[in-house]
């Protein structure tokens, strides 16, 4: 028997992030500790990411465009 509970709905990935969100990633609000970050300013290089696709790039294993002011 599993203890993992099922997911009723699908998990919502979002399909761009403004800089709030960046920064939320970098201090680990987003995925929690242990798990991977973006760096803070002033190592950060890009100010938003305008589009993400988990099925696009050259290999098909996903895409992101990202900004720099």
């Amino acid at each position: 028997m599993s203890s993992v509970p099922a997911i009723s709905q699908p998990v919502s990935r979002p399909s761009s992030l403004d800089r709030d969100d960046l920064l939320a990633i970098g201090r680990g609000e987003w995925f929690g500790p242990g798990n991977a970050r973006l760096p803070l300013p002033p190592m950060l290089m890009f100010d938003r990411i305008t589009h993400i696709d988990g099925d696009g790039g050259a290999h098909g294993l996903g895409r992101i465009e990202a900004e720099l002011d």
